[in-house]
């Protein structure tokens, strides 16, 4: 379902053959097209290709951030955008999460998807069971030191117990955390369509 959000087109969205169909495209495609037609389009992922990320859970993902109002951030992922702010006391005006806050959300939501798809092969509610994740920021430089999962399912048999920790310790986004990645950080071609070398380094 596309949901109803305003349209919103960033200055890297392209103006030529937006929705992008070509042969062999994902069923995904169909979807950006429906969306961008009802006025409710947010973005379209220029790198996608059928090996992507476009049908959600495939090889490679990709979200990008421009810079919002203030100190908000804004990050837009297939038609989907997200606000991150700083709260009031930091000079923010607290319109959405903070990074980190949406990080411990990220690895929450990841572990409740598979918490639920646990309880629902067994035909149990998912209604009692609630996730609370938890951060502590330390160290030097500063980073999340701890983070840490509490599944509360009060209402849940006691030999389906174990079985759910195991499912939500299997999360992508938990044991993506436990196992490092690679991170890099790359900076994009200098030299822009009409921008010399001067202008991006001016002397």
């Amino acid at each position: 379902m596309v949901r109803d959000v305003p349209l919103v087109a960033p200055a890297w969205f392209p103006t030529e053959n937006p929705i992008g169909l070509r042969p062999g495209a994902p069923k995904g495609d169909a979807r950006f097209a429906k969306a961008l037609q009802s006025g409710t389009f947010v973005h379209w992922n220029t790198t996608c290709t059928p090996s992507t990320d476009i049908t959600g859970g495939d090889i490679a993902m990709e979200v990008r951030v421009r810079q919002g109002k203030d100190k908000q951030s804004l990050a837009f992922a297939r038609f989907h955008q997200l606000v991150c702010d700083q709260p009031f006391d930091e000079g923010g005006s607290d319109s959405g999460m903070t990074p980190p806050e949406l990080m411990l959300s990220a690895l929450g939501c990841c572990a409740m998807y598979y918490a639920a798809e646990y309880l629902k092969a067994r035909g149990l509610s998912t209604d009692s069971v609630e996730l609370r994740v938890t951060g502590e920021k330390g160290g030097s430089p500063v980073r999340l030191q701890e983070i840490a999962v509490h599944v509360d399912a009060a209402g849940l048999p006691p030999r389906f117990r174990t079985g759910l920790l195991k499912a939500v310790e299997a999360c992508l986004v938990g044991r993506t955390l436990a196992e490092p990645p690679q991170v890099s950080f790359t900076m994009a071609n200098l030299v822009a369509d009409g921008v010399t070398r001067a202008q991006v380094h001016p002397r």
